[in-house]
């Protein structure tokens, strides 16, 4: 099986101001989960069944960030990683790489 490697930038001086963020978490409940599920989707990408990654504007991330409460009890557990600077991520097996959105204007 082959490996999937890509390297981001996420300097937070980047003209864009996007933060790359990772998201996991562990719900018991299955209809707490699927809701917790839809309300991710709206801000990232799910790599694996319980971890989401994306690229997020600052106002996205407290939009994210303020709507999380919502969907977590006390027995539940999520963490949300920001990631700065240059990172390296290594996948095996099946899975979406989320890549760095670039633009140019022309």
């Amino acid at each position: 099986m082959e490996d999937m490697h890509f390297m981001f930038s996420t300097d937070e001086e980047v003209e864009l101001k996007k933060y790359f963020v990772v998201i996991c978490y562990d719900i018991c409940d299955n209809k707490k989960r699927g809701k917790l599920v839809k309300y991710l989707e709206k801000f990232a990408v799910r790599v694996q069944k319980s971890v989401f990654e994306g690229y997020l504007t600052k106002k996205n991330f407290t939009k994210l960030k303020n709507g999380i409460a919502g969907y977590i009890s006390d027995e539940d557990s999520l963490r949300i990683y920001k990631l700065t600077g240059n990172g390296d991520v290594l996948s095996w097996g099946k899975g979406d790489i989320l890549e760095n959105e670039d633009y140019i204007i022309i």
